[in-house]
This record gives C-alpha cells, sequence and structure tokens, in this order.
C-alpha cells in the first residue's frame, strides 16, 4: 500500500468524491500517494487585525468551508464571515481592506462570503486588494466589495468553475479492493470513485458546473456593473492588473495601497494631531465660499416655489396653500394637493345635492344661464366650476355653497357630470 494507510486512504476517498470547486485548483495535480500527507491544521480564531481604524482581513490561500475537516491548510470561509461582519458592526472601524492573494476555493462557502461583504458594504467601505493572486472564488469575493485594486503585476479574473472526478479504480485493484455500491436511484452513485467517469455521469456534472458559474457570473456582473455577457466573454482567463482595469475587473492599480490607505488621516484625528493645520485648511475653505451667492441663491429658488404653488391653486384654497408652502412642499407636490383638494370638494357638492333639495338658494338673484351641452363628464366638470367661480364672486360664498347652487341651476350638465 506504499506511504498510505488505509486510515489515510478513507480520508482521501472522502475528500475525492464530485469535489467542485470554483478554480482549477492544482491542490490534486500531484501524483495520489504524495497528495494527502498533510497534517492536521490549526486553524487560526481570525484572519483580522486592526491597524489605526482599519480593518485588514487576510485571505491568503485557498478558500473553504469548515476546512479543518479535511486537514488542509485552507482559509476557512465560515472565519471570514465572522471577520467582515464584526468589523462591519464596529464603530471603531471606518474602513475595511481585503487583502486577498489566493487562487479561489471551494463553491460551498463562497457565496455566503460574498453575501457577507455586501452587507458590509452597507456599512463600511470595503476595498478589495491584491498584491499576487485574486482568481476565482477569490475573486467572487473581491467582486461584492465598494473597489478593488491590485498591483501591476497582480493577477485577477478566472471567473469559472471546474469539478473534479477521481477515478481510483486501478489503485483499488493494486490494493486488492473490489468496491460495489448498493444504491437505489439512477443519480445516487451515477459518479464514484470505484468506475471510470461515464457519459451520464460527465453529463450530470457539466450541468452542475454551468449552473453554479451562472451564478457566478451573474453575481460578478451586477457587483462590478456590468453585463453578464461581457464575464461570459472572458472564458475564465485571467488577466494582469492593467488589462483587468481595460475589462472592468479592477478600479486601479496601487503599488503600496495598504500603507498608502494606512497613512490617510480623516478631519477628526488631523484636528487632533494637528489642530493650526486644520485650522488652517477650515478658514480657507470658508473663505473661497461665496455666502452671499449662496444666500441669494436660496431666497430665489424659495420665492419660485412660492409663485409656482399660488399659480397651481384654485378659488378658495388660500388655507391649503398657506399649509403646503409652510411646510415646506415642492411645486408638483403641492400642485398634487391642491388638485386632490378641488376634486374632493366638486365630489362633496355633488353628494350634497343628491342626499338634499337644494331649495330656493340664490332664487332671488340671476340665475346662470349655460348655453351649450357639455361633450362629457370632464366638460361638464369644467363648466360647472366656471360657473361656480363666477357664482362665488357674485355672492361671496365659499367654493361647496356656490357649487351646489350651480348645479341645482345646471341640471343637465349636472346629469352629464354624474355620467347619467
Amino acid at each position: 500500500m506504499n506511504k498510505l494507510t488505509n486510515n489515510k486512504t478513507e480520508k482521501i476517498l472522502k475528500m475525492s468524491k464530485n469535489l467542485i470547486w470554483a478554480i482549477d485548483y492544482n491542490y490534486f495535480q500531484t501524483n495520489f500517494d504524495s497528495f494527502f500527507m498533510f497534517e492536521p491544521v490549526k486553524k487560526p480564531e481570525t484572519y483580522m487585525r486592526i491597524e489605526k481604524d482599519v480593518a485588514i482581513v487576510e485571505i491568503m490561500g485557498g478558500i473553504g468551508r469548515r476546512s479543518g475537516d479535511y486537514e488542509m491548510d485552507l482559509v476557512d470561509s465560515e472565519i471570514l464571515i465572522d471577520d467582515i461582519l464584526t468589523a462591519a458592526l464596529d464603530d471603531d472601524v471606518k474602513k475595511i481592506i481585503l487583502h486577498i492573494d489566493s487562487p479561489g476555493g471551494t463553491v460551498s462557502g463562497t457565496k455566503e462570503v460574498v453575501q457577507a461583504v455586501k452587507e458590509a458594504t452597507q456599512y463600511k467601505k470595503v476595498i478589495a486588494y491584491t498584491d499576487g493572486l485574486m482568481a476565482s472564488a477569490a475573486y467572487w469575493i473581491g467582486s461584492a466589495a465598494s473597489e478593488i485594486f491590485a498591483t501591476q503585476t497582480a493577477q485577477v479574473g478566472s471567473i469559472g468553475v471546474v469539478a473534479s472526478h477521481f477515478d481510483v479504480s486501478e489503485r483499488y485493484k493494486q490494493m486488492g479492493v473490489n468496491k460495489t455500491y448498493i444504491f437505489n436511484g439512477k443519480f445516487k452513485r451515477l459518479v464514484n470513485e470505484a468506475e471510470p467517469l461515464s457519459k451520464d455521469g460527465k453529463e450530470y456534472l457539466q450541468k452542475m458546473v454551468d449552473d453554479i458559474y451562472q451564478i457566478f457570473a451573474n453575481d460578478v456582473a451586477t457587483n462590478r456593473r456590468v453585463a453578464i455577457e461581457d464575464i461570459f466573454k472572458l472564458e475564465s482567463a485571467i488577466f494582469l492588473a492593467a488589462e483587468a482595469k481595460e475589462k472592468g475587473l479592477i478600479d486601479g492599480i496601487k503599488t503600496n495601497f495598504k500603507k498608502e490607505v494606512l497613512n490617510q488621516m480623516d478631519l477628526k484625528q488631523l484636528k487632533a494631531d494637528h489642530a493650526d493645520l486644520y485650522q488652517e485648511i477650515y478658514d480657507k475653505g470658508i473663505a473661497s465660499v461665496d455666502i452671499e451667492k449662496i444666500k441669494n441663491d436660496a431666497i430665489e429658488t424659495e420665492r419660485k416655489r412660492i409663485i409656482e404653488i399660488k399659480e397651481s391653486a384654485f378659488a378658495g384654497q388660500e388655507s391649503l396653500i398657506e399649509m403646503l408652502i409652510s411646510k415646506g412642499s415642492t411645486a408638483d407636490e403641492a400642485r398634487k394637493e391642491l388638485i386632490k383638494a378641488q376634486k374632493q370638494s366638486m365630489e362633496d357638492g355633488l353628494k350634497q345635492i343628491s342626499d338634499s333639495d337644494p331649495g330656493d338658494l340664490g332664487a332671488n338673484d340671476e340665475p346662470e344661464t349655460v348655453v351649450a351641452i357639455a361633450k362629457d363628464k370632464t366638460d361638464a366638470g369644467n363648466k360647472l366650476d366656471d360657473i361656480t367661480k363666477k357664482i362665488m364672486a357674485q355672492k361671496n360664498c365659499d367654493y361647496g355653497q356656490a357649487f351646489n347652487q350651480a348645479c341645482a341651476e345646471n341640471p343637465e350638465l349636472t346629469k352629464i357630470y354624474n355620467g347619467k
């Protein structure tokens, strides 16, 4: 059995079943004997450190979920999620840097890290930075950041998915093992390590890879605000920083980004450490502002707003006009409110007519005479409104009372307005 023990062999076979990686992950390119000779690795409690007010999350190496289960030295995605969300909710942290040098990792767990980065951007600026490699699952994670930067020689991309199948049937023969699976359901052991990959098995894995790729590509396209067709055109290639920027995969090229960010000083720190310089900058800023112009522009804007509101009003809406002006409504907002109130007033007037006899309201006055009958309900409403305004002017009464009289004196118009 060469250097492998039965126990180690079982671990190999457990790991080899249908591994799906977000990159062609060449942990598996070495010979079968030497591949799984890793010793158990103690996982760190965190990948994050705080420098000044910046949280730096180190993503160095392959990425996997609960990687300790497989005795492999991978960055654990669950710890990453905790680190990123902890930094996002820490009031003392002003910015988050994802320092990435990774070829990618397993699909399992990566989508959840991407979601954590997206959530973090709602609280803080999150910047992904690579001075080595940001590929596949690592780029998937980085794409969710607010911005992405890379050094000139950094490699970025590999937006693709690969599944691995290990056929160890020949090794079983050498070991004197004949493994047989008893199962139900066509797909339960369609792909297994004890026999060569069949045509159906390959199609089964291909569909799974294609479906995951669609999710991956769609996330990247959304995060980077590009068309998904542009992502498909990349054909999972890896690019140096300049070409990656040209294709929209990163936002810029930086030589020593971490040092640049950590040396940045916000106004609060500037004021605390360099009060004289802060005051000088403040005074120059104030001096450069034309306060009088700003004041005059504000007055003119307010004057126009008030005029537009008043011009939009109907007769009898003076109180409503004052209320809309005082609460700061825009001209468009006020116009909608005024029209709504006018419509309600007209509907209330018609309801009063239908509910009671208008009597001899205005019987001693000259009645309004309408020569032409309205074409439709809208035309009838406009004519009744004109008559109402004339009655208001003659009798100095409110709109509702005048509208009742207009309807009473013009029954044909009223019928058309009521849709009769």
